[in-house]
């Protein structure tokens, strides 16, 4: 992937382009898998949807969804691939943007673990650290 300008204050997350060919529901986790490489995104907690008609909803990872018709919307994101995909420095708020229209927000709170953590396809991992800071771990040679 070609690094990309995002916005100041935002760090690229080197998804653009890549489609989604997996959505997992664990507990208390929502799994989103890339078809290149490594790459997934991981979101725990209350996650903002705005849909392509300009509504929103969200979707509580901890609950299993605030709605029953949250996982369907999540679940045909499974082709999609991504326009955009940012996150702040601190605090480290996420922004994802899919081909559909469908957007996915994220804002952590401070809790003892990582909020969310995302890795491209080069295997360069992004992630939210309990206390809201972004930090970025690079792969090194052989990863």
């Amino acid at each position: 992937m070609s690094a990309r300008r995002a916005r100041p204050g935002r760090q690229d997350l080197g998804l653009t382009g890549l489609a989604v060919y997996s959505v997992e529901f664990r507990p208390d986790t929502l799994y989103l898998w890339f078809d290149r490489g490594i790459a997934y995104l991981e979101v725990g907690g209350l996650i903002g949807l705005r849909l392509p008609d300009g509504t929103s909803a969200d979707y509580d990872a901890s609950s299993s969804g605030t709605s029953p018709t949250t996982p369907a919307l999540l679940n045909g994101l499974v082709g999609a691939a991504v326009v955009d995909a940012t996150a702040g420095e601190h605090p480290a708020i996420l922004d994802v943007e899919f081909d559909s229209g469908l957007r996915l927000h994220y804002e952590p709170t401070s809790g003892p673990y990582e909020e969310w953590e995302a890795k491209d396809a080069a295997g360069t991992a992004y992630v939210c650290l309990p206390n809201n800071r972004l930090t970025v771990w690079q792969s090194g040679a052989g990863s």
